[in-house]
């Protein structure tokens, strides 16, 4: 008997102790809930629109070119990017990254026609910039092309090869260097825009018989020797030839590059005032004559515009540069020389 009264004891104090977490019964008779949890947090609607501009701005970054022989598609879901022109040795991870973005947070309600573009038939490059074709050759015979190297059914006439063939055996021996400073760019014909036969070669070169293969060339309507295309890589010395930094007979490994970049860095410096001076933007901080992050230069020369496409080739290439923690530095003209300094 006693210890039946004891278990009713316990069980009362039990009872009692746990009253305050039982949660009373609602007043309209139903039962209450097992658990209670927080109304869930709102989320922030997705900006399709921010994400499709990141897109839009990784795919200007591959764009420019050199040559149309660089230049392809790089496919994506977003909409207004499907098929795009773009440099194809270029670095597409940025892209690829925000068009993934992009395809899991808004490719649910893209529209139906997002991707009906027509596919261009091939790539050209203009301006340098990679542009799409329309047409690509298909009649009997090597076709034509505009100044963007884009096909055009025309016919081009059987000298042509024989011209372009000829200019090729003869450029080895115009565009021999030892010095950054020696190299210059070869253009033809001169006209309002630029022209599109451009090579880079020795300035003390005998270019007679150059020129006159760009004549017949153009007497002979061959492609690519007309008006109408841009400026783009510049003419510099990489191992012992003149060659078109970027281009695609630009291929230097990250050491002879950066060695190029020391050569012409160190023409690049002539000054009278301290107004003649400006400091480049560079991937490289460690390397003796090149600053920390950023080249002092002469403004508008053809050395800083090469010294420019150089640095942009070694960032695109990825090649090796220290971490530093550099102040920042301005361009002043110390004898004669453009100099970095930190005031």
């Amino acid at each position: 008997m006693w210890r039946t009264w004891r278990i009713i004891l316990a069980v009362t104090l039990l009872v009692a102790a746990c009253g305050d977490d039982v949660p009373d019964p609602p007043e309209d008779g139903t039962e209450a809930p097992d658990d209670v949890s927080d109304p869930p947090e709102d989320v922030p609607p997705v900006d399709c629109e921010a994400l499709a501009t990141e897109a839009k701005t990784a795919v200007a970054a591959l764009k420019t070119c050199a040559s149309a022989s660089e230049c392809g598609a790089v496919t994506t879901t977003v909409c207004g990017l499907c098929t795009t022109p773009v440099n194809t040795g270029l670095d597409a991870s940025g892209l690829q990254s925000a068009a993934t973005s992009w395809e899991e947070a808004c490719g649910s309600s893209a529209p139906d026609d997002c991707c009906q573009a027509p596919t261009p038939a091939s790539y050209g490059c203009l301006g340098g910039e990679c542009v799409g074709c329309d047409y690509t050759c298909d009649i009997n015979c090597v076709c034509k092309k505009d100044p963007s190297g884009c096909d055009v059914p025309e016919c081009d006439p059987d000298e042509c090869s024989t011209i372009a063939a000829s200019v090729d055996d003869l450029l080895p021996t115009l565009s021999g260097c030892t010095s950054a400073g020696e190299c210059t760019l070869f253009e033809y014909p001169i006209c309002g825009s630029a022209g599109c036969f451009q090579h880079a070669v020795n300035a003390t070169a005998d270019l007679a018989p150059l020129l006159a293969l760009a004549k017949q060339g153009q007497a002979a309507s061959c492609a690519g020797f007309t008006c109408g295309c841009g400026y783009g890589p510049m003419p510099v010395c990489l191992d012992g030839q003149c060659t078109l930094c970027p281009g695609p007979d630009c291929k230097p490994d990250c050491d002879t590059l950066l060695a190029t970049i020391v050569a012409e860095a160190a023409l690049a410096k002539y000054c009278k005032k301290d107004t003649d001076c400006k400091l480049l933007e560079s991937p490289i901080c460690a390397k003796s004559g090149l600053g920390c992050y950023a080249v002092a230069v002469a403004v508008d020369t053809p050395l800083q515009q090469n010294l420019s496409a150089l640095l942009t080739l070694y960032s695109e290439l990825k090649c090796p540069s220290a971490d530093c923690d550099c102040p920042e530095p301005v361009a002043s003209c110390n004898d004669d020389k453009c100099q970095s300094w930190v005031p």
